[in-house]
């Protein structure tokens, strides 16, 4: 109910102010995608959003239509093109974040430090609950870098495998997510 009222009120107001109408919900999650975590290609988008490479593919082109996304060839295997936030991209998306950040602490900033941390160690148990009586979640994802975890949940806490993650590892290593740079 939390992220619902967040998203419906906080998220919508803000992309409204700083878009207008340019932009769909699903375009905006996109652009926080991009700035929020390591996602660099088609193949990664549709894993982090758990649809098809084609569906992944036509939300990209939206956006580098928009000047948000750019397109570059691996300049070692032509074949790779990797996807990053244009200067335009960054600009909103930096802009997003920011304004998000300030109105969450202005909702939020009452509530003590170890009070939002007991709630959301509580929120992340029951979440393990539910995907585990589910049966085995692996290969999904969580999406957890758009919540600013540290961690991710079903890498972390369940001890399976994210579809996600499970793309960044073929050198070994796990790809955190990283801030957009300003």
């Amino acid at each position: 109910m939390l992220s619902l009222a967040i998203q419906e009120s906080v998220e919508l107001k803000l992309q409204t102010e700083l878009a207008g109408d340019r932009l769909s919900r699903s375009q905006w999650k996109l652009l926080e995608i991009f700035a929020t975590t390591t996602v660099g290609n088609v193949t990664e988008v549709a894993a982090y959003l758990g649809v098809s490479t084609a569906a992944a593919s036509k939300a990209v082109d939206r956006l580098v239509r928009l000047h948000l996304l750019e397109r570059t060839v691996d300049t070692l295997d032509r074949r790779h093109v990797r996807l990053a936030l244009s200067p335009e991209g960054k600009t909103l998306a930096h802009a997003f974040l920011q304004g998000l950040n300030l109105r969450l602490h202005e909702l939020l900033g009452e509530a003590e430090s170890r009070d939002l941390a007991e709630i959301r160690r509580v929120l992340d148990e029951l979440t393990a609950k539910v995907l585990n009586a589910v049966g085995n979640p692996s290969g999904i994802c969580l999406q957890c870098g758009l919540n600013a975890r540290e961690e991710c949940l079903v890498d972390e806490i369940l001890r399976r495998d994210c579809l996600f993650h499970l793309l960044h590892r073929s050198d070994g290593v796990r790809s955190r997510t990283l801030p957009i740079e300003a």
